[in-house]
C-alpha cells in the first residue's frame, strides 16, 4: 500500500511527542513493506524534499515551519491535488488535524490518530510557556486551539476511521467512527516507578507482557536502559546521556527527548 502521512510536525522540527508519532508510524509502514510518503510543513534550513526511515519527505516551503496556518491548509490542498493521483496515495494518515486541508478533496480514504482533544490541551501550552510568558501565550494559544477544533471537527466527520490513543480520547470522540489504537502509547499513563513488573507496565500499556519484555530487551541492547538486579527483581535505569542513533537526531540526548515527549503529554 502506498500511504501518505500528513503532519505539520515532523521528527526534522525537533523534539516532541507528535514528532514521534510521525516518525514511529513512517517507521514501522516502512518495515512493513508500504511505501510512505510524509507531508508537512516547511523545514527549518528551507529544504523540498529528502528521504528518511525509508519514507520520502515532502516539506511545503510556502507554509510556516512546524505550525498549522491558512498557507498550511491551502498548500497541502494544493499538493495532494496535484500529486496523490501521480503517486497512488491509496491511504492518508492524519497526525491529529493536518488533513483538515483536504476535507472534500476526491481521493483516498483519510484515517486521522488524534492523540490529544478539547481544552484539555491547554495544558501542554501551559507547560511549555514559562513563567510570565504564559499571561501572553496561553490566550493566544487558546484563540489558536478554537479555530483548530472546528476545523478539526470537519477532519473527524470526513475521516473513514479515527484512531483514538487512550481510552479517555475514544470515550470523548464517541460521536465519531472512532476505535482505540492500541500500538500507540499515550505518555502521560508513564510516572516514575523503579519497582513497576513488565507485567504491571503492560496491563497499564494495553499490550502483552512478551511485547514489553522485546521491547525492552531492544533498549537494553541499544544501551538506552541498563539492568540493574536487586534481590530477585530487575531495575532498569535509563541512560539519559545516551545519544539517539539516527544522524538527523544524533546531537539530541536520550533525556532531551524523553523530556519533550512526557512535556507534550
Amino acid at each position: 500500500m502506498i500511504v501518505c502521512i500528513v503532519a505539520r510536525r515532523i521528527w526534522t522540527h525537533g523534539l516532541g511527542g507528535l514528532e514521534e508519532h510521525s516518525r514511529n508510524a513512517a517507521m514501522e509502514l516502512v518495515r512493513q513493506g508500504h511505501t510512505v510518503h510524509v507531508l508537512t510543513t516547511a523545514h527549518p534550513d528551507g529544504r523540498a524534499e529528502e528521504t528518511a526511515y525509508g519514507a520520502s519527505l515532502h516539506y511545503l516551503r510556502a507554509t510556516p515551519p512546524g505550525d498549522y496556518s491558512r498557507a498550511w491548509w491551502r498548500e497541502s490542498r494544493r499538493w495532494a491535488d496535484a500529486h496523490f493521483a501521480r503517486l497512488g496515495i491509496e491511504a492518508v494518515l492524519s497526525m491529529s488535524a493536518a488533513a483538515g486541508g483536504l476535507v472534500g478533496l476526491p481521493g483516498p480514504p483519510i484515517f486521522t490518530v488524534i492523540v490529544g482533544w478539547g481544552w484539555n490541551q491547554l495544558r501542554s501550552f501551559w507547560h511549555d510557556s514559562p513563567g510570565w510568558r504564559r499571561l501572553v501565550d496561553v490566550p493566544r494559544s487558546a484563540l489558536w486551539l478554537a479555530a483548530v477544533l472546528q476545523r478539526s471537527r470537519a477532519l473527524l466527520r470526513a475521516s473513514a476511521r479515527v484512531l483514538a490513543v487512550s481510552a479517555e480520547i475514544e470515550r470523548q470522540l464517541r460521536g465519531y467512527r472512532v476505535c482505540r489504537l492500541p500500538n500507540f502509547i499515550e505518555t502521560a499513563q508513564f510516572a516514575e516507578d523503579p519497582t513497576a513488573r513488565q507485567r504491571d507496565i503492560a496491563d497499564k500499556v494495553g499490550v502483552t507482557e512478551r511485547a514489553v519484555s522485546g521491547i525492552i530487551a531492544d533498549l537494553e541492547a541499544s544501551g538506552y536502559v541498563r539492568r540493574e538486579r536487586v534481590g530477585r527483581r530487575n531495575r532498569y535505569r535509563v541512560m539519559r546521556r545516551g545519544r539517539l542513533r539516527h544522524p538527523i537526531e544524533a546531537h539530541r540526548s536520550v533525556g532531551q527527548l524523553l523530556d519533550a515527549v512526557m512535556m507534550t503529554s
